[in-house]
């Protein structure tokens, strides 16, 4: 917890505009300037319960928006980091999907959609759903079956030997 009471929360001005800007708070039981107000309070407990900090995907519209520059992803994931450890996760399955996005990332150096949801729903044994929306996807080519392989991978792989999965 002292990653998080070590950060300074007064910056936020509580506006709304990071919420404004978010894709993810239809999925969020606190907006993005909802925990931001939970953090100023201390109330970090309830702050790391929340479901907010797993659904955001860290694509930084809020970052972006935010007068004050706030970097919200980052909080976000120190966050997770946190309730990882305080064995605290707002959803049952929300970590193993979260595990197998950083496996994913960790091999390919970016996510393989196929293969994330392909591990996820075997570890949960959620086989057969999603199966129809899959097979739509697959048929318009919107899912590649094979990973795209980026360059620096060596890199990324040796940034996650020093980050706990």
């Amino acid at each position: 917890m002292e990653k998080i009471a070590e950060r300074d929360f007064s910056f936020c001005l509580t506006c709304q505009t990071c919420t404004n800007g978010c894709p993810c708070v239809s999925l969020m039981d606190y907006l993005p300037h909802q925990l931001m107000r939970l953090l100023q309070w201390e109330k970090f407990e309830e702050a790391l319960n929340s479901k907010a900090i797993w659904v955001c995907v860290g694509c930084n519209a809020c970052t972006q928006a935010c007068p004050m520059g706030i970097e919200i992803p980052e909080i976000f994931d120190i966050l997770r980091q946190e309730a990882i450890k305080a064995g605290l996760v707002a959803e049952k399955g929300i970590y193993e999907f979260h595990r197998q996005m950083l496996l994913s990332l960790k091999r390919h150096g970016r996510v393989n959609e196929f293969e994330l949801t392909l591990a996820y729903k075997l570890k949960e044994r959620r086989f057969f759903e999603d199966v129809r929306l899959g097979l739509k996807m697959f048929a318009k080519a919107k899912i590649k079956l094979k990973p795209v392989r980026l360059k620096g991978r060596k890199q990324i792989r040796a940034f996650f030997e020093k980050c706990p999965l």
